[in-house]
């Protein structure tokens, strides 16, 4: 649920205890709500921490952010997320609100601390939320991710290990690109081993940018693999990706150190 500006691997791949959604500031209509960037943020965490995700989505989520997921598919997403943790956020502090695009956004980037238990000790970890000045209404809205507009490429239903589907985002601070790989062979792959983690490499305008994941994952026959990576600072388009460190995998279902490995290429269609 929250995020860093880092590269991340996604298998299926979240100041007071609240004890209910935020009322803070006024609501015009069914389902607006008001308030500043660091207020919506707040209403917004309130929800999730108890479990509405419909009224997250409904009051707090921006126009943009629901044309990429359905308010089903963000409700999901978000009960598999809280089933998946470890840990139990308790609180949010937030301490920043910083301007980052002011031209045709307004968009902040609002930060914070976040409390966590963890088997009953309190642990803390930093945080951050996009917020958007929507242009149509002008209330405040969290833009998730960051993602501004999103391009796919579906691809047809391949043998062996094959990307089944990319999605190339522009995002408030650079790209982001979200690689679903799928093993439709009869064997085990692994993307990455010990010595040699995964990356995943894009080529923008003739230069190729690479974005290392911190560690390997092995997809099973018959399954899928999700890789998301985060360029800082690029744009134009993407007219190609790669992903390295394709490894055998051994009878203990781990990579195959002896294995040089292989690269999974593949160029974007205009």
């Amino acid at each position: 649920m929250f995020r860093k500006i880092t590269a991340f691997l996604l298998a299926t791949t979240m100041c007071l205890i609240f004890s209910g959604c935020s009322n803070k500031g006024s609501s015009v209509g069914e389902g607006a709500e008001t308030g500043t960037p660091e207020e919506i943020v707040e209403g917004y965490y309130t929800c999730l921490i108890n479990e509405k995700y419909d009224i997250a989505y409904d009051k707090y989520v921006s126009s943009i952010s629901k044309v990429f997921e359905t308010k089903e598919e963000f409700s999901e997403r978000m009960r598999l997320s809280a089933f998946m943790q470890e840990k139990k956020l308790k609180d949010i502090l937030i301490n920043d609100a910083e301007l980052v695009m002011g031209t045709e956004d307004v968009i902040y980037k609002i930060k914070g601390i976040a409390k966590y238990d963890l088997d009953g000790e309190t642990i803390t970890e930093d945080f951050y939320e996009y917020v958007i000045t929507q242009e149509k209404t002008g209330f405040n809205r969290v833009l998730i991710d960051g993602a501004l507009s999103a391009k796919p490429y579906e691809m047809a239903n391949g043998k062996g290990l094959h990307a089944s589907k990319v999605m190339i985002y522009n995002t408030v601070e650079g790209k982001r690109v979200k690689m679903t790989m799928t093993n439709n062979d009869v064997v085990y792959h692994a993307i990455g081993k010990e010595s040699m983690p995964p990356m995943l490499e894009i080529v923008v305008g003739g230069r190729t940018r690479p974005c290392k994941f911190p560690s390997y994952t092995v997809i099973e026959p018959g399954k899928t693999a999700e890789f998301t990576a985060e360029y800082e600072g690029v744009s134009g388009e993407v007219t190609k990706v790669v992903l390295s460190s394709i490894y055998a995998v051994g009878e203990n279902k781990t990579p195959s150190e002896e294995d040089s490995g292989r690269v999974y290429s593949l160029t974007l269609e205009k």
